[in-house]
């Protein structure tokens, strides 16, 4: 007789192993069905993050200035009676170069501040000569931790602020001209109206 076509343990063992085999096929494909369409859904859902931190009153912020001494957004506020742009930006972010002549533009509608995120002053000022400086003021934070607060992700990012410092309107990424056109300005215009 011929035990090894008789093993029962070794049966065993090859559905087991089948078995183990199907389910984790299975398991897959149940996860990429759930996974998936999550996924889909976050993108989605994702088409205005901003706007719940839209008409929050802006952080009171104590920077460093470029030129040494400290600047606020307190002074800032201050300085402006009215609605205000503050633009978050860095001399090591390349979109931060493509936004300044919208940010010269939009400079001759209102103040616009910088903030320059994990910068260094000596790269900002070969930042600031080379490419222009659209600022009214610039101050430097190392941290910047109240923009995960605010929902914001990355540089650039540009604020409007009305008259009261409160956020009206938070635009992340290059800023362009139509974007001044369609999203600002028609903003600036209903601050100025109300």
């Amino acid at each position: 007789m011929n035990y090894a076509l008789v093993n029962p343990v070794k049966n065993i063992n090859i559905v087991t192993v089948n078995w183990i085999k199907l389910m984790w096929k299975w398991f897959r494909l149940i996860s990429l069905l759930i996974v998936i369409p999550a996924a889909i859904f976050l993108v989605i859902s994702a088409d205005e993050p901003l706007d719940i931190y839209q008409k929050r009153p802006m952080p009171p912020l104590e920077l460093n200035g470029l030129n040494g001494g400290t600047v606020s957004t307190a002074k800032w506020a201050l300085e402006t009676d009215g609605p205000k742009v503050i633009n978050l930006f860095a001399s090591w972010c390349s979109p931060c170069i493509k936004e300044i002549p919208a940010l010269q533009s939009l400079r001759r509608h209102l103040p616009v501040y910088g903030i320059a995120f994990r910068d260094k002053p000596k790269d900002l000022k070969k930042w600031l000569a080379k490419h222009g400086n659209p600022y009214t003021e610039i101050g430097i934070d190392k941290g910047l931790t109240f923009i995960w607060d605010l929902g914001i992700t990355g540089v650039p990012t540009t604020l409007l602020l009305d008259a009261t410092q409160k956020i009206v309107y938070i635009h992340q990424g290059l800023l362009t001209e139509s974007d001044i056109q369609n999203e600002i300005l028609p903003r600036l215009e209903k601050l100025e109206n109300d």
